[in-house]
């Protein structure tokens, strides 16, 4: 399974935290991959629509998350603004993160 994510908008222009981070979900620990897994499967990822979420009127300031997962010859890509309602979608989103986050630590 290949993840990519970016991050999108903000107050400032941080080149370094809006560049595409993608990574191969088959390198990591049994553990994480089997969450991540689990966790695009409670999410339906595969069936949610291109966009969750909106802006709030008025808001001159926003964040969007792109997701793009590539799993068994079928890729999706969703535009996630804001909280999303949906717990595990929002729990998949958190992993993520955490394994970006990982990863722009040790430079990539």
């Amino acid at each position: 399974m290949k993840i990519c994510y970016q991050r999108d908008g903000g107050l400032a222009l941080m080149p370094g935290l809006q560049r595409p981070m993608e990574f191969d979900a088959d390198g990591l620990d049994d553990h994480r991959r089997q969450e991540l897994s689990r966790l695009v499967t409670q999410s339906c990822f595969f069936e949610q629509p291109a966009q969750v979420g909106h802006v709030t009127p008025g808001t001159a300031d926003h964040i969007s998350e792109i997701l793009t997962i590539e799993m068994a010859g079928t890729r999706h890509q969703v535009r996630i603004v804001g909280t999303p309602g949906d717990e595990a979608l929002s729990a998949l989103l958190r992993v993520v993160r955490d394994e970006v986050a990982v990863l722009r630590r040790q430079g990539r």
